[in-house]
């Protein structure tokens, strides 16, 4: 079974992006593909619990209590996450050649389930991404298709849009190996972001 913690983390950010997907596209069988094999199958607890926060994690609790601000269901995944969050390993993302200024030590990585996080697997990543005030996350892409729930103010682009503000509660899909980026404005920017690595 699955810590119940970290299943009503499961189930809240499932219904939350289920409230807001049109049924039939591309972002639809991406979040069946995601929350299907979550639901189907429990990984393993990891054994080391080191917590220690960044600096940056500072900004974790306005940008919750701004989330709970949003929808119903939007709110529910704010509540989820804060029961959750002093367990969460926070990380850098690896330094690039590309990072904007200020953005080392700016920002933080966590993982709910996935490699390094509260419940270890390879199929699926879901995680979080904490970006502090008026600071840019660089271009990136990855293979993996890539859907956010996005939990407080914040802009998003890729190669195909340019810069939006989708809202709390809103949702951002970015197709396999497209270059994507986010930014902060004055509020510190928090999102939730799933992967899907398994065979379709």
């Amino acid at each position: 079974m699955r810590d119940p913690d970290l299943q009503r983390f499961v189930d809240a950010t499932a219904a939350a992006f289920a409230r807001r997907i049109e049924p039939e596209t591309p972002l639809a069988i991406l979040n069946e593909h995601i929350f299907g094999a979550a639901a189907a199958d429990v990984g393993t607890s990891p054994a080391d619990d080191n917590t220690t926060p960044l600096p940056v994690c500072s900004h974790l609790a306005p940008a919750l209590v701004t989330a709970a601000t949003g929808a119903p269901e939007t709110a529910a995944v704010a509540d989820a996450f804060s029961h959750l969050a002093p367990r969460l390993q926070w990380r850098y993302r690896v330094a690039g050649a590309n990072d904007p200024d200020g953005f080392a030590g700016n920002h933080a990585n966590a993982i709910f389930l996935g490699p390094g996080g509260l419940e270890e697997r390879d199929d699926i990543r879901i995680g979080a991404s904490l970006v502090a005030p008026n600071i840019r996350y660089p271009d990136h892409d990855h293979p993996p298709e890539e859907m956010y729930l996005v939990l407080s103010p914040g802009e998003w682009c890729n190669a195909e849009t340019d810069w939006h503000e989708p809202g709390i509660g809103g949702l951002v899909h970015n197709p396999p190996g497209i270059v994507h980026a986010m930014r902060a404005g004055d509020a510190p920017l928090l999102a939730i972001w799933c992967l899907w690595s398994g065979a379709n």
